[in-house]
């Protein structure tokens, strides 16, 4: 910015000489450096204003991810509980036809 004002043609203060005396600039000049600075200005609170909105997204994702892990979780367990059920279940049939077929042979050798 320094190079710009240094090089530009309508600055000069009463002795003519830049940088010797308070700085007078046209009115042009003076446009170019507020819709410069404030288009910086806004850039910087959009850049803000997206950082945030990626912070507060990142947390919840994070927050997201956790129930998501804890649901899988959870059908982990009941997968492990329905493998286990299924085993009982084998073994309670398993029970149920030795002793319906010892119950049998116990007629059998009654009657």
């Amino acid at each position: 910015m320094s190079t710009f004002l240094r090089g530009y043609s309508n600055l000069g203060g009463e002795s003519g000489q830049a940088g010797s005396s308070p700085l007078l600039i046209d009115e042009d000049l003076f446009v170019y450096i507020v819709e410069r600075y404030d288009g910086f200005s806004r850039l910087v609170e959009q850049f803000t204003a997206v950082e945030e909105r990626a912070q507060y997204i990142s947390r919840h994702t994070h927050e997201i991810n956790l129930r998501g892990l804890d649901m899988l979780a959870n059908q982990m367990n009941l997968g492990k509980i329905h493998r286990r059920t299924q085993t009982v279940n084998g073994l309670y049939e398993a029970t149920i036809v030795l002793l319906a077929g010892e119950a049998n042979r116990l007629i059998r050798d009654e009657a």
